[in-house]
């Protein structure tokens, strides 16, 4: 099944890397983040809600001492069906209808929230797990119309996870099915633990995204996405080193694994090789040519030289594939003004600011072509004023607002920002010199 939210994504440093069971690896242009990895909160979450959970979850821990092996079966309700009197239906008999699906096995569970019950079954070679989920599920239909129920099953035991620990998992498995939609059944696996991971780092919890990855390998060494997860987690925590290790044991893995490639490039120009970066991103480019990201770092790397001619193609094509991101409107604008696109420039520098109206560099260069064109000259000092206020480090941005005063007849202003402009880098000797002089005469 193809599912939209399983294409890679890039976080806030630009990194790709994919969540979900698996698919397509083509772009989705319109998303400037990955989406949320589910629609319900984890069993933690429900735990801290709902009083009722604890009771449960300590009552089925007692029982279940003595259990060698067992299954937890995490149930959702899909949605919540409403009755004539418009009362909710709660999941109903479960208890009933789980004990007729065990065959027998003995069984503890009940409800820990209006739509979410949890069931542990004896054993772990005497059932099919998945066969059970399937006989409840048809048996709650059959009471309720239109009922559709999802399961996230875990196993104990697995690996070294604790006994307490294996109703976490079954719901991570429910996060899981979540990605293909109602009436899913899904049994904890590494993809799982990818997803869980992915919760963590959306929330910024890098130490238990990486511990959740890390399990994952344990139970698939082999998986691609997980690598490469793990080696963005790494690269966000400044380990540049482990995080190439993960980045190019996924490579080794899957040689077209566009993400890996990317990545290793990134991770290169952060630590300033950057024609190593612009290999790793050509070749990228020659697996996949249509992921915004790699367009556009090309022409960030580019533009660092002033290469004006190799940055339009690549900018234009990000542009293209992600209209509504202001970074790439700004630099191609940037690009444009260098190479006299005055028509082009405002073009770009105008969607950028739409899109991002504390977009400093858009706002100055915006009101500097004003300024060149003759048009609007109003507009043109406001747009250089904001863009002062939101970067006054910015020599540039001072001297550009500093000419506009100038030509507006307004000396002391122009001759404070020609100073302050010097202040910051941006020499304007031979300016304030001018003013000076024209001041004593």
């Amino acid at each position: 099944m193809k599912n939209t939210m399983d294409t890679p994504q890039a976080d806030l440093s630009g990194y790709l890397y994919r969540t979900g069971p698996g698919g397509t690896r083509r772009p989705e242009p319109d998303r400037e983040q990955r989406p949320a990895v589910a629609e319900w909160p984890s069993v933690t979450q429900w735990m801290t809600s709902f009083g009722t959970a604890h009771a449960l979850m300590s009552a089925a821990e007692s029982r279940t001492a003595d259990w060698p092996g067992f299954y937890v079966l995490a149930i959702k309700q899909d949605r919540l069906l409403r009755s004539a009197s418009d009362e909710t239906i709660l999941l109903c008999d479960l208890d009933e209808v789980v004990q007729a699906a065990a065959g027998g096995l003995a069984t503890v569970g009940g409800l820990l929230a209006p739509d979410l019950g949890m069931y542990w079954i004896a054993g772990t070679r005497e059932i099919d797990p998945r066969s059970v989920a399937g006989q409840i599920a048809e048996a709650a239909g059959n009471r309720i119309r239109d009922l559709s129920l999802s399961f996230g099953i875990a196993r104990y035991p697995m690996l070294d996870y604790q006994r307490s620990q294996i109703p976490a998992n079954a719901c991570k498995a429910l996060d899981h099915a979540a990605f293909f939609g109602p009436a899913s059944t899904v049994t904890f696996d590494a993809v799982s633990l990818n997803i869980s991971g992915d919760r963590y780092y959306q929330e910024g919890r890098l130490e238990e995204a990486v511990a959740e990855y890390l399990k994952a390998l344990e139970l698939d060494a082999g998986n691609v996405n997980v690598r490469n997860s793990l080696g963005v987690c790494y690269a966000k925590q400044g380990n540049h080193e482990a995080a190439l290790a993960q980045f190019e044991k996924a490579m080794q893995l899957d040689p077209g694994e566009v993400m890996a490639v990317y990545n290793i490039g990134l991770v290169h120009y952060i630590r300033g090789a950057k024609e190593k970066a612009e290999h790793c991103w050509l070749e990228a480019l020659r697996l996949e040519d249509d992921i915004f990201e790699i367009h556009f770092q090309l022409g960030r790397l580019y533009a660092e030289k002033k290469d004006w001619h190799k940055v339009l193609p690549h900018l234009v094509r990000a542009t293209g594939l992600k209209p509504g991101s202001a970074p790439a409107q700004c630099l191609l604008g940037k690009c444009q003004l260098a190479t006299d696109d005055h028509a082009g420039a405002m073009k770009a520098f105008k969607q950028a600011v739409k899109r991002n109206p504390n977009d400093a560099e858009a706002l100055s260069a915006l009101g500097w072509l004003y300024h060149l064109e003759g048009e609007n000259p109003e507009i043109a000092l406001t747009f250089c004023r904001q863009s002062v206020a939101l970067a006054p480090e910015n020599g540039l941005y001072r001297r550009r607002l500093a000419s506009l005063y100038l030509k507006n007849k307004q000396v002391e202003k122009a001759l404070e920002q020609f100073r302050l402009a010097t202040d910051c880098g941006c020499d304007c000797s031979d300016q304030i010199a001018a003013l000076k002089s024209g001041r004593s005469r």
